[in-house]
């Protein structure tokens, strides 16, 4: 038996899509045959429930339970640490530029910390929020961000003026806030079961909101067109999609299980779907059949990320990180070893 950590290798495998992929042993080295299917775990000190990928993919961050984040670089193969906060990070805390220059953190401490991927330092730190902030998602051309927080408050950052632009307040637990791909608006949800569509242009501006789900929502993802957006909620169990235009959804499905995270594929035909039961289900967005079902992970799945090319990341409660490919070309099998040491 052999395990595998961050010092040792990094697999990313294509998963069929027509079919569950066979069973993980992510701990047998000869297990890892070139058209097996089966990723290798990327083991780590804490649980890495906040991950984000690169839109090249060649970059992935992870962090969770600890005040510090790693930062993988795949081309490279080098693995670093980044410890900018004094408490955990927020429960989607991580984001990468749509440059690939930058990244933003945030956390129980209430400050966001933005990094020079490039050169490795510390740019700036934002502050602004009274309580923990959740989540951070930058805009699509990198100029501005938008942060959640705890203390009942969503706000728009100027990056360039390092100040917040604009607040919008009043909501019960700011959990998650996303920028559309088209830069036109961003979604908000709370932890009521609230979700809010803001026109960018007038930020005070709510173009729709509507209660949904019951209580807490976690996931949150625009589509890569930016036409509907995926939420998933915590305590009902259910996949929601949203007509951005319309501010009207459509239950995708409904599970027996807590939801956490939710992604498009690129194409933005697939949904990825991250559970407390350890699995990740991906299903047909037309339709809102179950395609296939990820397995290996022994406890919760908290973090989900996927890159323009394929690469779909998730981050678990068994102190791991895996790295599925959902993007290639008829979702044939297919295995890349990678060494990150």
């Amino acid at each position: 038996m052999h395990r595998w950590t961050l010092s040792t290798c990094v697999l990313i495998a294509a998963v069929a899509l027509a079919g569950p992929p066979s069973p993980v042993r992510a701990d047998d080295r000869n297990s890892a045959l070139p058209t097996a299917g089966k990723p290798v775990r990327l083991d780590f000190d804490f649980y890495p429930y906040a991950v984000a990928l690169s839109a090249d993919g060649k970059t992935l961050l992870a962090g969770g339970t600890s005040n510090a984040y790693r930062v993988i670089d795949l081309p490279r193969r080098k693995v670093r640490e980044i410890r900018v906060h004094t408490k955990h990070l927020g429960g989607w805390g991580l984001a990468i530029s749509p440059d690939g220059k930058r990244c933003a953190s945030c956390g129980e401490d209430t400050v966001i910390v933005l990094w020079d991927l490039v050169n490795d330092e510390e740019l700036f730190t934002l502050r602004k929020h009274t309580a923990g902030v959740n989540s951070v998602s930058f805009s699509p051309d990198g100029k501005q961000l938008v942060s959640a927080s705890e203390d009942r408050s969503v706000r728009i950052w100027d990056l360039a003026g390092k100040k917040a632009v604009a607040s919008l307040t009043g909501y019960v637990g700011a959990r998650r806030a996303r920028w559309s791909p088209d830069g036109k608006t961003i979604a908000m949800a709370s932890s009521d079961g609230n979700l809010s569509f803001w026109d960018t242009d007038e930020p005070r501006k709510v173009l729709h909101t509507t209660t949904r789900h019951k209580g807490y929502i976690n996931g949150l993802a625009y589509s890569p067109d930016g036409k509907l957006v995926a939420s998933a909620g915590n305590n009902d169990g259910k996949v929601l999609l949203w007509t951005v235009a319309t501010g009207k959804a459509r239950e995708l499905v409904s599970l027996k299980t807590h939801l956490t995270e939710v992604a498009f594929s690129p194409d933005g035909k697939t949904l990825a779907v991250g559970c407390w039961d350890g699995l990740v289900r991906l299903y047909n967005v037309e339709s809102g059949k179950e395609t296939a079902v990820l397995k290996g992970h022994t406890s919760r799945v908290w973090g989900l990320a996927i890159s323009p090319d394929g690469v779909l990341a998730t981050g678990s409660a068994d102190n791991t990180v895996r790295l599925w490919k959902v993007g290639a070309p008829r979702f044939s099998l297919q295995t890349v070893e990678r060494d990150v040491n």
